[in-house]
């Protein structure tokens, strides 16, 4: 027979389980302590379980209250399976003698068990003490005989509705030695589990009397923030807006106060280094509760303008240990920050005489669209169509114009300009400028007239000293 070392008293031993579904409410881990206590029998105040002191035999009790385990919670009314080879099973009877494991996918599954083996007849109660919601619904087994062991033992079990937490006790004032038994907690899937060290050959000298074993779940807190519609198309400088975030607990324990912010940044994605354009308070949530918060919005006056990417996280500053499984930081979307309003159209505009002209007017910030609006008369032949100076320009000179834009929320700016016409032959310093929808290519035809000239006058001179020769 194989012996196992036995823990330290006291000494916890940590097991970390993975959720059953991404969504259940309930994420657990167990951590096992072993200590002593003092056995306290329910044998005279309990109801006897009717096992018919049969070997292998096993009966139905109905839990209490309800209670969580392993992720999932566990309904009162729901069938404890009280197995006379000393295990408890969750939702089914089972009659199972052949101890494995722990866990094993092999069934039974959903079980707790303090000490399972194979067991001669036994006889079992059960009771439930204390007040509505600090119940304890215990199970013993009484003066157990195992096959394999010399002696006997008493052993309870304890569900605790408080907060779950389970407790198993060993009784033998005669120490007993032997056995090859499993001591542990498993789930439903039999994949997640919390056994013993020895299991599954553990001695009954591994829990002497008045061991005392406490497996207590470890609530995890996961606290996810989204969105309650969508974000704002785009923010200006001292213009607050606001949207509104829901947070959900999908963990099991209660969260403190924390919070929610927005961040913004020209990264694909954006995390809480960004720039924050807003946040709020999260008040306390128990597992599985819900708040919608509303978050202020505002940028200052100088950020970037233009298009910037928006994060949503819950818990940034990991005021409450949030447990970041990734859910708690959201790509949400894409703000387009304005500025003030702000005509960037150039002072000088520069048109050719007669030429077809399409020239875009050009502004920044405010909220767009933009409408355009010119105080002061055009050349004669152009005219403002949209953000648009079209036509041809029918006179030389210069005009002294003010544009003025209005943006969407009924803002304007206005700037003063100048438009220059000039005629194509002309040597004006602004001619030939490329500007957009204003004149190029503008070489005097009498210039290169004038070129044309002198090329002759020497080319008949060249010749006349040719004849002379």
């Amino acid at each position: 027979m194989i012996s196992f070392p036995r823990f330290s008293r006291f000494t916890p031993v940590l097991v970390a389980l993975g959720l059953a579904h991404p969504s259940a409410l309930f994420a657990q881990s167990y951590v096992l302590t072993e200590s002593t206590g003092t056995f306290m029998s329910i044998e005279s105040t309990g109801r006897e379980v009717n096992l018919r002191t049969q070997d292998d035999s096993s009966a139905p009790v109905a839990a209490p209250f309800g209670f969580q385990y392993f992720g999932e919670w566990i309904p009162a009314g729901t069938t404890i399976c009280v197995n006379s080879n000393v295990q408890l099973a969750i939702g089914a009877l089972n009659y199972e003698f052949r101890n494995t494991v722990i866990p094993s996918p092999e069934e039974p599954n959903a079980i707790i068990a303090p000490f399972w083996d194979d067991v001669k007849a036994v006889t079992a109660f059960w009771a439930v003490t204390g007040q509505p919601g600090n119940q304890i619904f215990a199970v013993e087994w009484v003066r157990i005989d195992y096959w394999h062991a010399m002696g006997a033992m008493s052993i309870q079990v304890r569900i605790y509705e408080s907060d779950s937490h389970i407790e198993m006790e060993y009784s033998s004032p005669i120490q007993i030695t032997g056995g090859d038994g499993s001591i542990g907690i498993e789930d439903k899937t039999g994949t997640k589990g919390l056994g013993y060290p020895c299991a599954p050959q553990c001695r009954a000298e591994e829990v002497p009397h008045g061991t005392l074993l406490t497996y207590r779940p470890i609530f995890e807190l996961d606290l996810v923030a989204s969105l309650v519609g969508e974000l704002p198309a785009s923010l200006d400088p001292g213009v607050p807006a606001t949207v509104q975030v829901r947070v959900e607990n999908h963990g099991s324990a209660r969260s403190a106060t924390t919070s929610v912010g927005l961040y913004a940044g020209r990264d694909a994605f954006v995390d809480p280094t960004g720039l924050e354009i807003g946040s709020a308070v999260v008040p306390p949530l128990a597992g599985g509760a819900s708040v919608t918060v509303e978050v202020p919005l505002e940028i200052a006056t100088g950020s970037a303008v233009g298009a910037h990417q928006v994060a949503l996280a819950v818990d940034p500053t990991n005021m409450v240990g949030e447990d970041d499984d990734g859910n708690n930081l959201t790509q949400v979307g894409t703000i387009l920050f304005g500025g003030p309003l702000k005509i960037t159209t150039p002072h000088d505009i520069t048109f050719s005489l007669g030429a077809a002209a399409s020239f875009v007017l050009r502004a920044e910030g405010g909220r767009t669209p933009y409408s355009w609006q010119i105080d002061g008369t055009l050349p004669a032949g152009l005219s403002l169509d949209g953000a648009l100076i079209t036509g041809a320009a029918t006179s030389v000179g210069q005009f002294e114009v003010a544009l003025i834009v209005t943006d969407a929320r009924s803002d304007t700016s206005r700037s003063e300009h100048v438009l220059h016409v000039v005629d194509r032959g002309t040597s004006d310093p602004k001619d030939g400028m490329d500007e957009e929808g204003g004149c190029s290519c503008r070489t005097s035809r009498r210039t290169i007239d004038g070129w044309l000239g002198l090329m002759l006058l020497a080319l008949l001179g060249y010749r006349a000293r040719r004849a002379h020769s």
